[in-house]
């Protein structure tokens, strides 16, 4: 499952923001290593909102959890996400409708 960590922060600049998101990485493969499927997939900041979107591929929302924590990220929420691509079949749905809909 993918989920979206939301995170918004005003005054952030990209040095910490990179930061932050090594600091998730780094936790993320930690937890990997001891036996925690999780894996952070980067990381997308939306300077005009001042907001970060960082995506994680896990099994499990309190991992995502975790992982924020340990890696003191402060964030607003967690959402579970549909991953859409340009090849998508029929499990994304019917033609002309958006996953989000589903």
């Amino acid at each position: 499952m993918w989920y979206l960590v939301e995170q918004y922060q005003p005054g952030t600049d990209i040095g910490e923001l990179r930061r932050a998101t090594a600091r998730l990485a780094d936790v993320a493969n930690a937890l990997t290593a001891d036996g925690v499927y999780i894996r952070f997939a980067g990381a997308s900041f939306v300077r005009s909102d001042e907001s970060c979107f960082c995506r994680f591929e896990s099994d499990s929302i309190d991992a995502v959890r975790t992982v924020c924590q340990r890696a003191q990220f402060p964030y607003d929420r967690i959402l579970l996400v549909d991953e859409v691509n340009a090849s998508a079949d029929e499990s994304c749905g019917e033609p002309g409708r958006s996953a989000s809909s589903s």
